[in-house]
């Protein structure tokens, strides 16, 4: 994906678009196991971006940090939430866009 959302998008909708595509994958691509585990994990972002964060000690120095829902057995990535510091919230709906068709 060259482009996740409209030039003109800002904040959470330049990402939005690109997280509910993987999401809509991940759902189909996999059914969990019971035992589940969250963690914090971070994915590399070059483009204008008001969350975007900087650790140098990483090979992505500028990334969104987001919290996944993984399976513990196969590491696989079911769900994320971002981090947009104050502004982070969890709203089913708005990430997740198969909930929205219910």
């Amino acid at each position: 994906m060259l482009h996740c959302a409209d030039s003109e998008a800002e904040s959470t909708e330049k990402i939005q678009p690109f997280i509910n595509s993987l999401l809509e994958e991940y759902c189909r691509a996999f059914y969990p196991f019971q035992e589940l585990s969250l963690d914090e994990m971070v994915f590399g972002w070059k483009s204008r971006f008001k969350y975007k964060t900087y650790n140098p000690n990483k090979p992505a120095k500028y990334h969104v940090k987001t919290f996944g829902l993984c399976d513990s057995a196969t590491s696989y990535v079911i769900n994320l939430l971002p981090y947009f510091g104050a502004e982070t919230a969890y709203d089913p709906s708005f990430w997740i866009p198969s909930l929205k068709e219910q």
